[in-house]
């Protein structure tokens, strides 16, 4: 009788984590970062409430994650990859400091942009900076020269 148990809790035990397994890859695959991360999240709350994975998963399924051809992403929020801009350069025409120190600078192409950190870093007009994109949605201004950087958020 205990062995008949202990294999019957063996099995579904090896059946739940194989359910986890291919739903974290499933999760893993999702493009839209924010479409993952609801994902996980539904995933890790259906695992702490002991509820089935694999319905948990499929009803956190949205539509964006099945789409696979140019056709069905048109008319999405979603930009292709190549539409995607990792860094810029950018001349500065003004920097003003707020009283509390931050910078707030304005470019050559209309962009302001607000440092969003506490750092020092020295800023002059005529001067070409880049801007490129950091974790989670961040910014990041420096120069190729000088390894030091800022955190920004763009203004207009």
């Amino acid at each position: 009788m205990r062995i008949t148990l202990l294999l019957t809790s063996l099995l579904f035990t090896t059946s739940v984590f194989a359910n986890v397994e291919q739903a974290l890859i499933q999760c893993g695959s999702i493009s839209d970062k924010l479409d993952r991360l609801i994902c996980f999240d539904k995933l890790t709350s259906a695992v702490k409430e002991g509820k089935n994975v694999t319905s948990a998963y499929l009803s956190s399924q949205d539509n964006t994650a099945q789409i696979k051809t140019v056709e069905d992403r048109f008319g999405l929020k979603e930009k292709p990859k190549e539409e995607q801009i990792e860094k810029i350069y950018a001349q500065v025409t003004r920097v003003e400091k707020n009283p509390y120190g931050a910078l707030k600078i304005t470019f050559d192409n209309g962009q302001v942009w607000k440092q969003t950190d506490s750092r020092y870093f020295k800023v002059k007009a005529d001067e070409t900076l880049f801007i490129k994109t950091g974790a989670l949605g961040s910014f990041i201004l420096g120069r190729d020269n000088q390894n030091t950087t800022i955190r920004v958020k763009r203004l207009y």
